[in-house]
């Protein structure tokens, strides 16, 4: 049918920003649970080159493995990195064996949200080739909000980490978005993860897992709010989240009306999300809310490096 042949032409990336939202993400998403005849959702919210969801099928070789890159980007610092950042990969997998069980997690449908366009080529590998081994695996080009629309990427191309740039820290801009893109700030589709998230619940049924990764650069203080106030926020199990609180250059006004960079205002926002978050989940536990909040932050071979599964994982099917 012409909406069967969209959600195809979606998957692939090639549907104009403008035309990809909630809607037509939940119709990807049922297509991909009943194919791959999934009981759990794992959102990668951030997924910048999908090395959690590789993480998610692939376990043992990156548990098993030292991150090669780490060494040669900081041959005299890694050693005081190398070991917080193993612990917080171990607590990661520990986490995903408690939520999904150990591996295969052929049950296990994710689905990744990443609006960086330089990203796009790397997800649409990782997509296909963790599909063709057998797990069911969406990438959405597209940024988590409040709604369906279309705003700007600032930050494309700052940073990155060795040869393979993942250019960490490109976040979404709520300012000046009426100025023409560019390629250091390209215009990006955003789309309701309420409307996404309540939708995906309706079609698992409850006392099924959604499990969610969130490293959203700051925009975690804008899709929480929204959560809560959608009473989406109990449909998640478990949650793990990487918090960045804004942080003030030395040049920044902190002060008067050109304050773009306020960190004691911003703090205090902070402490505020996290108690409404934790008053919103103690509220609702009568009423069977368990969302598990967790402060993860799993940067671990960030650059991947792994290999790509050989055959299908042996999923029983």
């Amino acid at each position: 049918t012409p909406v069967r042949r969209a959600s195809k032409r979606l998957g692939t990336g090639t549907i104009p920003p403008r035309m990809l939202t909630s809607a037509s993400v939940l119709r990807l998403i049922h297509d991909l649970v009943r194919e791959h005849n999934c009981t759990s959702v794992y959102f990668d919210a951030g997924s910048n080159i999908g090395v959690q969801i590789r993480k998610l099928y692939q376990p043992d070789w990156y548990a098993s493995h030292a991150d090669l890159a780490l060494k040669t980007a900081m041959p005299v610092l890694h050693k005081h990195f190398e070991g917080p950042l193993r612990k917080a990969q171990a607590r990661m997998m520990r986490l995903q064996d408690e939520a999904f069980g150990p591996t295969p997690r052929c049950h296990v449908c994710s689905v990744g949200f990443e609006p960086n366009p330089a990203h796009q080529p790397r997800l649409q590998q990782v997509q296909r080739a963790l599909r063709a081994a057998g797990a069911g695996v969406l990438v959405v080009h597209a940024g988590l909000a409040s709604s369906d629309g279309i705003l700007s990427l600032q930050g494309v191309g700052a940073r990155g980490h060795g040869a393979d740039m993942t250019q960490t820290g490109a976040a979404l801009s709520h300012h000046n978005n009426a100025m023409p893109a560019t390629s250091a700030r390209p215009s990006v589709a955003t789309v309701d993860f309420a409307t996404v998230l309540l939708g995906v619940r309706a079609l698992l049924g409850h006392g099924k897992k959604i499990v969610m990764k969130m490293d959203i650069e700051t925009e975690e203080y804008k899709l929480f709010p929204h959560l809560i106030s959608r009473s989406a926020l109990c449909e998640l199990d478990v949650v793990y989240v990487e918090w960045h609180p804004k942080v003030c250059g030395k040049k920044a006004h902190k002060v008067g009306p050109k304050a773009l960079c306020n960190r004691s205002r911003h703090l205090r926002a902070h402490s505020r999300l996290l108690y409404d978050l934790h008053q919103t989940v103690h509220a609702a536990a009568e009423e069977d809310c368990h969302t598990a909040l967790h402060d993860l932050d799993d940067e671990y071979h960030a650059t991947d490096g792994a290999p790509w599964p050989s055959g299908r994982f042996k999923c029983g099917f």
